[in-house]
């Protein structure tokens, strides 16, 4: 074999390489969806100036120049790359956009307080309130489902009360969304709160049972 035919078929032998590799990489981002704290890399071919790194915040939205606020939360990045081209078109000549995702993290969920199996849960964008609690197991039999707490992830204060209990009364799935680094507390249910008229009466009992008691003592 010449230099020449040697040269050309290793030259031909790293095209088909690379065009393996982007293969497997576009493969393994189908269906992948953008989701909170996703980093992405954002370019405007023959356009620098617009060129855009940006975390995605927990409301999704990103503000691009010219363009303003683009919701990006939920998009694949051929999605987003098509929404931005359109709205560019308003000011640039058939704009080419290419969106890449800087960086994947492995995002968890968090359930503590009265469930059965707290700890860690990989998040995934299906899944609701209800299904996270299935997937720790459920609540204990002390759990306060009054009370039941969602502590927003990458925000200072804000905590969201729900009541599951009301849920469970009506019959009612509590789909309730759930964002990366969330955690859910269900905190232990007071040891003094009665319900029922069972419990009443033993807690009445008991009052008049000590206010007999002291009365009797009183009179001595």
């Amino acid at each position: 074999m010449s230099r020449t035919s040697c040269l050309i078929t290793c030259a031909l032998f790293f095209v088909l390489l690379s065009c393996l590799s982007a293969i497997a990489q576009t493969g393994s981002l189908e269906g992948y969806h953008i989701r909170y704290n996703d980093v992405l890399d954002i370019s405007v071919f023959a356009n620098p100036d617009l060129h855009k790194q940006a975390v995605v915040p927990p409301d999704g939205i990103i503000s691009f120049a010219l363009i303003g606020e683009v919701s990006v939360m939920g998009l694949t990045t051929r999605e987003l790359e098509e929404k931005l081209e359109t709205l560019y078109t308003k000011f640039l000549v058939n704009p080419v956009v290419s969106v890449s995702l800087g960086m994947f993290e492995a995002k968890k969920v968090y359930l503590i307080g009265e469930v059965h199996n707290p700890g860690p849960i990989p998040y995934d964008s299906t899944r609701t309130l209800a299904d996270y609690l299935i997937l720790c197991g459920g609540t204990t039999p002390n759990a306060n489902l009054k009370k039941c707490m969602i502590i927003r992830a990458g925000t200072t204060d804000l905590r969201e009360e729900v009541n599951l209990k009301k849920f469970v009364q009506e019959g009612q799935r509590f789909e309730i969304p759930i964002y990366p680094e969330d955690t859910v507390y269900i905190p232990r249910r007071s040891p003094y709160i009665v319900s029922g008229w069972a419990e009443w009466s033993q807690f009445l009992n008991i009052i008049l049972g000590v206010t007999t008691l002291y009365l009797i003592f009183s009179r001595n």
